[in-house]
């Protein structure tokens, strides 16, 4: 995450590791770490004109799904959109 990746993010790069955020340009991947005790959290990400909250909770699964807009991902990643719409992002593990 370089240059301009880290000035659209609003998040320094420092932040967004540990909240196991990565920008590949076109496509967010999110691989979340909690700490145990943790329930959750959540991050408002800007990608451009467009807002993506993103909720991450522990739910007891083997593996991680993602959800886009109430829409089952493949994989951990998000495509992202430059629609200007906000969507929401929901991380279950």
């Amino acid at each position: 995450m370089f240059g301009t990746a880290q000035r659209r993010l609003g998040l320094p790069a420092h932040r967004r590791r540990p909240c196991g955020l990565y920008d590949t340009g076109a496509r967010l991947l999110i691989r979340p770490c909690l700490p145990a005790a943790w329930p959750g959290y959540h991050v408002d990400y800007r990608f451009r004109a467009t807002t993506y909250r993103i909720d991450v909770v522990r739910t007891g699964g083997a593996t991680p799904s993602v959800t886009v807009d109430g829409e089952l991902q493949s994989g951990t990643g998000v495509a992202l959109v430059d629609d200007g719409v906000a969507h929401v992002v929901r991380v279950a593990m």
